[in-house]
């Protein structure tokens, strides 16, 4: 997870922690940083999809869940 984590530029990073770590809303994530809404709607939703990705390829090789079977 912290790989995949480093992986992500440092916009995204801030937004996924304060967001999903933290728990602030989409509102109050676009109020702490200066950005629109859409903007922190925009790095969450690139950030979570190489997340994802990041985590699927690393299960894949570790044997692990449906990503082994493909």
């Amino acid at each position: 997870l912290t790989r995949a984590v480093a992986q992500l530029s440092p916009e995204q990073r801030e937004a996924v922690d304060l967001s999903d770590v933290e728990g602030y809303t989409g509102d109050e994530v676009a109020a702490l940083l200066g950005v629109p809404l859409g903007t922190v709607k925009s790095r969450l939703w690139r950030a979570r999809r190489l997340l994802r990705q990041s985590l699927s390829s690393t299960a894949a090789e570790l044997g692990y869940g449906w990503a082994a079977a493909s």
